[in-house]
């Protein structure tokens, strides 16, 4: 009796008292939802899409690992995260892949309510976090538009007045969002 094992591709040949028989080996496989992962919405559930598995193993990153056709796992903090799948069949033959997953923070936008022009805050310009600034517009109290662009704005001349912002931002999955805050240009 004799036995003969080899591996090439995705085919593995086992031989034993002279037959060879030949199994496919399993493929790995996944999809993850949602695929806009933020700090709000951390939880993610694993899919098995592969195929010919009778195991499936889950990580998911963070520590967390599962198995079976789904696993679910919650992302306590933004970063990038190393999510992998191994899958083995009958025959002992495995097959894995791995997903990068990024879970992004929460978009932040700070708009001053108030800058001096000849002190530490002398100029008006929005802070944004975890998206960028797209453009901002800066309206005086008749409703004229004194400013349109993403640099920072300087008022000349304009002690004691109100203006109204309305800053456009995109956040880190594209989708374009709009602020709007009055400030005033202090003495």
């Amino acid at each position: 009796n004799w036995q003969l094992q080899q591996q090439h591709g995705n085919i593995s040949c086992r031989a034993v008292a002279g037959r060879i028989v030949v199994q496919t080996n399993p493929i790995a496989g996944f999809v993850f939802t949602p695929q806009i992962i933020d700090i709000n919405t951390p939880e993610v559930r694993f899919i098995y899409t592969g195929s010919g598995a009778s195991k499936i193993n889950w990580e998911s990153g963070n520590g967390v690992k599962g198995s079976g056709q789904e696993m679910k796992t919650r992302y306590t903090d933004t970063g990038y995260y190393l999510a992998k799948q191994v899958v083995e069949n009958a025959m002992g033959c495995r097959d894995s892949i791995t997903a990068r997953i990024y879970v992004s923070g929460l978009l932040m936008v700070n708009m001053p309510t108030a800058i001096v022009p000849n002190g530490v805050n002398n100029r008006y310009l929005p802070l944004v976090y975890n998206g960028t600034l797209q453009e901002m517009e800066i309206y005086n109290r008749w409703g004229e538009m004194v400013y349109r662009g993403t640099a920072a704005w300087e008022p000349e001349n304009n002690l004691g007045e109100v203006f109204i912002c309305i800053a456009r931002v995109v956040d880190r999955h594209g989708r374009n969002h709009k602020f709007t805050e009055s400030f005033t240009v202090l003495h």
